[in-house]
């Protein structure tokens, strides 16, 4: 009898640990990219998710088994890789009957944009910029002169116009421009572009977007979720709404919040999707010929439904619209290439951990800055990571150095507060140009804008 109840617990004991939940859930297991590099020397906590259909969860990596194809290029233990000599190797871990994989190659030297250095004079391209409205910027871009374009938010409560200011880069704290132009319910300016074309000078920007009319919101009065994306040409001194005559609209079928970058040199348009929430838990990333998409025909499109106005001038009372445009229809293009990096983020080490502040693209690589403005000297974050289309790193997450030297961001002006706010990225002609939005320039209290130059030396 004894034996019989013992037999019955030891069966109801493993019923019961098998109604309970798998360690690890998903029907696949995957990392968050297929491809990455790392320094020779340096470590990196790898993490895998185990997915199904759209739902990811963290596996913990000390559940894995962990291999390397060549332990002599790039070792892992625990999850946790290392590089040891230049060359390729895959990395698997498995747990089951589940194997997750990615191509790690190695490197020698330090990150291959600098900004992890020192910080020295040469390395100032513009400094304590006093913008047109006293906000600070939001995003940038150059010209093939080298000027400059800033892109703000206009002052509270004038969150309704997005403010272009161009300037001459200077050292000195100057708050002289070449020119401001408004641009009316077009949205938060996190991604745009600038594009010098054979008739002058264009402004790629997001467009249509809608205000959030709740007060307990936290963007309360600003408009977001741009729809479109505007080709608008640069005069100085001109007032543009969307609907005007003269701006070229794109139309690319997402609902999520767009952003863009320009890449004429190699003629594409790149648009990523901020809140697309039928995207999956990713950023997703599309290429096009611009030259294709500036043939594609204009077609009738109506956009969904917003609200603008009622905030102030020009004088527009507050209504609900879904106009129907005139745009280039680009869910007729098929893209180059299109990619996800993942939103899922746990970590500081998760990319998109940090605010999300802008992106570039720029000879087949997408750069992809995040940061934080601390209160504190050495307290502000800026963090960049190089990728390309098939999602491969080029240069893993790599931090600017200058903002955590409160002897450098004294010793050269730049702030005696250390809120510095990254505002975008820019890679062209050899260089790679970061921009931040600062306070305590000098001493001032006065929002300023500066851009940084660092030698761009991917491979």
């Amino acid at each position: 009898m004894r034996k019989y109840t013992l037999l019955l617990l030891a069966g109801l004991l493993l019923a019961a640990c098998n109604t309970q939940e798998p360690v690890i859930r998903g029907d696949r297991l995957v990392f968050s990219g297929e491809r990455m590099s790392i320094q020779i020397g340096k470590y990196y906590q790898l993490t895998t998710y185990g997915v199904t259909g759209k739902d990811s969860t963290e596996v913990e990596s000390t559940l894995l088994t962990w291999t390397s194809s060549d332990p002599k290029v790039a070792s892992v233990t625990g999850g946790i890789l290392i590089g040891h000599s230049l060359g390729e190797t895959t990395i698997s871990a498995s747990y089951g009957d589940k194997t997750a994989s990615l191509v790690v190659s190695t490197r020698d030297g330090e990150t291959t944009t600098g900004i992890d250095g020192s910080f020295s004079a040469e390395h100032i391209y513009d400094l304590g910029r006093e913008l047109a409205v006293e906000s600070g910027m939001q995003q940038f871009d150059m010209d093939k002169d080298g000027n400059i374009y800033y892109f703000q938010v206009g002052a509270k409560p004038a969150f309704y116009e997005t403010l272009v200011t161009k300037v001459k880069p200077s050292k000195v704290g100057s708050s002289a421009n070449e020119g401001v132009m408004r641009l009316y319910y077009e949205g938060h300016p996190t991604g745009c572009s600038v594009e010098d074309a054979s008739d002058g000078t264009y402004l790629w920007v997001p467009e249509f977007s809608g205000k959030y009319t709740s007060p307990t919101h936290q963007y309360y009065q600003q408009y977001w979720n741009a729809q479109t994306v505007a080709r608008i040409k640069w005069e100085a001194g001109k007032q543009v709404f969307p609907g005007d005559a003269g701006v070229e609209h794109f139309w690319f079928g997402h609902s999520g919040d767009i952003n863009v970058a320009i890449d004429p040199e190699h003629d594409i348009l790149c648009v990523t999707y901020h809140n697309a929430k039928h995207l999956g838990q990713t950023r997703r990333f599309f290429t096009y010929r611009l030259s294709e998409a500036m043939k594609t025909p204009l077609e009738d499109i109506t956009l969904r439904e917003y609200v603008r106005g009622g905030d102030g001038a020009p004088d527009l009372k507050e209504e609900t619209v879904s106009p129907t445009i005139k745009a280039h229809d680009m869910t007729k293009v098929k893209p180059l290439e299109e990619m996800g990096i993942s939103t899922v983020i746990n970590k500081p080490e998760d990319v998109n951990y940090y605010a999300w502040q802008g992106f570039d693209y720029y000879d087949g690589l997408v750069y992809f800055v995040e940061g934080t403005a601390g209160a504190i000297m050495g307290g502000s974050v800026c963090a960049l990571t190089v990728f390309d289309m098939t999602g491969k790193i080029h240069e893993a997450r790599a931090y600017v150095s200058l903002l955590a030297d409160p002897a450098a961001l004294r010793s050269f002006g730049i702030t005696t507060t250390g809120a510095m706010e990254s505002e975008g990225v820019k890679a062209w002609n050899g260089n790679l140009y970061l921009a931040f939005a600062s306070t305590g320039y000098q001493g001032s209290t006065t929002p300023r804008a500066n851009v940084f130059k660092y030698n761009l030396a991917l491979k």
